[in-house]
């Protein structure tokens, strides 16, 4: 009989906790509408996942809250996405917001270098530093197979950019560019000074 009971209230918290979740995603959601259509930015059905390195992590994938719109002489789209990695007691879902605008750049990966990753670096060398800009290259982990073309993009003027700015992590797959900060969704409220760091970054590189 106890264990009805039990079972009824781990059902009951189950219910409560995904009404709260869809109710919050429902407002998000609002939210952002507004935002956008105050940007003048439209809102766009469902979009194919675009092919980077970030995009292809984990599981449960799923990009949603798609919106397009020109700013600052930009195209740029800007999505919510999910991802899943592990399983069971093990897995953990991540939510970031994403800014992307088509660019012709080499390909690279730029992300937030953490202790582990310098760790890595010493046995297997793939990170490319800048002597002169030592604030950048212990900051960020600069990663691509071109990187005498990559050294060209990564003019004074973006390496003292990310030198000052949060960390963040930005991705060229040669054709397109997404900028979005580490396993972060932005809030609605902040989206305008996320756009504005979008399009510093964008129109540097």
């Amino acid at each position: 009989m106890y264990i009805v009971f039990i079972i009824m209230g781990i059902a009951f918290l189950v219910g409560v906790i995904v009404y709260l979740v869809k109710k919050y995603e429902k407002k998000r959601t609002e939210e952002l509408a507004e935002c956008f259509q105050y940007l003048s930015f439209r809102s766009v059905e469902q979009r194919e996942l675009p092919d980077f390195k970030i995009t292809s992590r984990g599981h449960s994938r799923r990009r949603y809250n798609n919106f397009e719109g020109r700013s600052s002489g930009l195209d740029l789209s800007i999505f919510d996405y999910r991802y899943t990695v592990g399983g069971g007691k093990n897995q953990h879902t991540y939510n970031i917001t994403i800014a992307m605008t088509n660019a012709s750049l080499p390909v690279f990966q730029l992300s937030k270098e953490g202790l582990f990753q310098k760790l890595v670096d010493k046995f297997s060398p793939k990170d490319i530093d800048f002597e002169d800009y030592p604030i950048f290259s212990e900051k960020y982990l600069l990663k691509g197979d071109d990187e005498q073309a990559i050294r060209k993009t990564f003019t004074p003027e973006v390496l003292c950019f990310f030198e000052s700015d949060e960390p963040c992590y930005v991705e060229s797959n040669g054709s397109k560019l997404i900028f979005c900060k580490p396993n972060k969704r932005i809030k609605p409220e902040n989206m305008n000074e996320f756009l504005e760091k979008v399009k510093q970054c964008f129109k540097r590189l």
